[in-house]
């Protein structure tokens, strides 16, 4: 997928995380596991909370059953895949600008699981999101 087509694709998928989130204040609750609000000044493992819609091989999966985890821990954000399809687009925004802070393309091989150190953010909300080259997205909010 080339620069311009990711580019489009991240601002598409923002801008309807955007108006999901806007539209359904129930959204949250979809989430895989509780809803809760997600701190990262603690020092045990803190998972965050997930929702998407996964796609693999251009086969849409609609349920529950993300094969993306995110969870951090002693100031890295772990993501682990269970089933690597692919390469991963994995980005932090800042929910405070709306602007991406990090951002990192992983090939297949790369994405069983990822380390990413969160010790030069500052203090605040973020977005994940990790995108697939089918299209398939999740995401989640973090406060560090």
């Amino acid at each position: 997928m080339d620069t311009k087509k990711r580019k489009e694709l991240r601002l598409v998928l923002l801008i309807g995380l955007i108006l999901g989130l806007s539209l359904s204040p129930n959204l949250a609750s979809r989430a895989v596991s509780t809803g809760e609000e997600t701190d990262t000044t603690e020092t045990e493992s803190v998972v965050i909370d997930l929702y998407g819609r996964w796609k693999e091989d251009l086969i849409d999966d609609r349920s529950n059953n993300l094969p993306i985890t995110a969870y951090i821990e002693s100031s890295i954000l772990y993501i682990q895949n269970d089933k690597p399809a692919g390469s991963l687009d994995i980005a932090i925004v800042s929910e405070k600008s709306g602007r991406v802070v990090w951002n990192q393309v992983y090939p297949e091989a790369a994405t069983s699981l990822v380390a990413i150190p969160l010790d030069a953010l500052p203090a605040g909300e973020y977005s994940l999101q990790v995108v697939n080259e089918w299209g398939g997205y999740v995401c989640g909010s973090f406060r560090k």
